[in-house]
């Protein structure tokens, strides 16, 4: 088991964190790049520390996972995302919380219990539907401020321990939420152990994880970062849950984040595996997702289309074009850096969090105003970095392209053909 101290930022993995076999060697290397998240000024945004970005696959289980992994409290501690300034977003868990609340006929006093709360835009949607609330955060600056609100926050990460401590102060959970979640902690397997322990008889968990089959076919490369410790696959899923003596019952394929898994999991006492759980690990199969020949394929697109990109951009300036960005979520900060793509090609970049207004993208320096500063400028070009939210940022900028601005959406890329006709 991994462990960390004050001195250590950075650790270099060994096992793997779902099933505790011995990780071998990398089979794809990133590079050094800098923590995606760490915005800061100017000043400071170029000379930022990098660390190593590795993937290794673990052959016992199959969980695609990072080669060394970052303090989870250098990362999480102070954490500048909210879930709550997407519409898309808000939307996504207004329909998630009506689902569960639908499915599991939940009663007023049941408790449901979501780890990574985040601004707790799903907890209060819950909250409207009359259950009882808990969430759990390390993000303290988050943690603290939703409790002011009235939301309790534990601000701590989830693990075995804590959920005795849930269990003893609150009881059991009927209902525990994972979303985006299972995919940052370097021990997924002592979280699943935890989710055990606190969930009552017949309860139900349900998260939500990016699909690394989506991943590789869209050539999402820029959502390889520090905080995505493990990139699932459902057949890595189902060895991680049985691990825990849980089953998953159910899986839905969604669109949100550019491609994730909804799964609904219980007690292996209480559930039975549902079909299309296991069409899904057939199809990997058959995909060769767990090959080396496809992890090959896709650092191929990715240095095509880090090459084809930064020149098409050049090609926009040379022609007198201005560019700006829509957005600073840390696949931006990926996509930039990779790419090497700083303010002499990119002016600035805009972004509703006021958290990042001020601030500069880690690695490229590239500065983050208010999404108001775009009707000031009037840029030709905007790339939308967040491109799982184009549609919503389109809609809300449709001034944009009416005054014949055209909007850029980088990814995601299936194959070398939609790179020459997007750029």
């Amino acid at each position: 088991m991994n462990r960390f101290n004050e001195l250590q930022d950075i650790l270099l993995r060994t096992r793997c964190g779902a099933c505790g076999a011995k990780l071998e060697a990398p089979v794809m290397s990133l590079g050094g790049v800098p923590l995606a998240n760490e915005f800061t000024h100017c000043s400071a945004a170029k000379n930022l520390p990098v660390y190593p970005l590795d993937l290794c696959l673990c052959h016992t289980c199959g969980l695609l996972q990072l080669g060394h992994l970052v303090s989870p409290s250098r990362l999480f501690s102070s954490y500048p995302y909210l879930t709550g300034t997407s519409s898309t977003m808000k939307i996504h868990f207004e329909d998630y919380a009506r689902r569960v609340i639908k499915d599991g006929a939940l009663d007023p006093g049941d408790l449901v219990v979501d780890i990574g709360s985040n601004d707790a835009t799903l907890l209060r949607c819950f909250k409207e539907l009359g259950t009882r609330i808990l969430g759990v955060d390390p993000a303290k600056n988050l943690a603290k401020q939703v409790s002011q609100q009235g939301i309790h926050v534990i601000p701590d990460f989830f693990s075995s321990r804590l959920a005795r401590r849930i269990m003893e102060e609150y009881g059991p959970a009927s209902v525990i939420t994972a979303n985006n979640v299972m995919a940052h902690v370097p021990e997924p397997s002592d979280v699943l152990k935890g989710f055990s322990l606190l969930l009552a008889p017949g309860g139900k968990v349900i998260a939500e994880v990016p699909y690394l089959a989506d991943l590789l076919a869209g050539t999402a490369f820029d959502t390889i970062y520090h905080e995505h410790v493990s990139y699932f696959s459902v057949s890595a899923l189902v060895h991680l849950f049985r691990g825990a003596g849980m089953v998953i019952e159910k899986i839905v394929r969604l669109k949100v984040h550019g491609g994730s898994l909804r799964i609904i999991a219980g007690m292996a006492t209480h559930t039975k595996t549902g079909p299309e759980v296991e069409q899904l690990v057939r199809q990997e199969s058959k995909d060769g997702l767990r090959d080396q020949v496809t992890i090959d394929l896709f650092e191929k697109r990715v240095r095509f289309f880090k090459e084809r990109f930064k020149n098409s951009l050049l090609n926009y300036k040379k022609q007198g074009k201005s560019l700006a960005a829509y957005g600073a979520p840390a696949k931006g900060s990926m996509l930039l850096f990779h790419c090497g793509i700083g303010p002499d090609i990119l002016d600035y970049t805009v972004d509703a969090n006021p958290l990042k207004q001020g601030m500069c993208m880690p690695g490229t320096a590239i500065p983050i105003f208010p999404v108001s500063r775009l009707k000031q400028d009037r840029p030709d070009l905007l790339i939308i970095l967040p491109w799982n939210m184009a549609d919503e940022i389109i809609r809300q900028e449709s001034w944009f392209s009416v005054h014949g601005g055209k909007f850029i959406i980088p990814l995601p890329l299936s194959n070398y053909d939609q790179a020459e006709a997007r750029l």
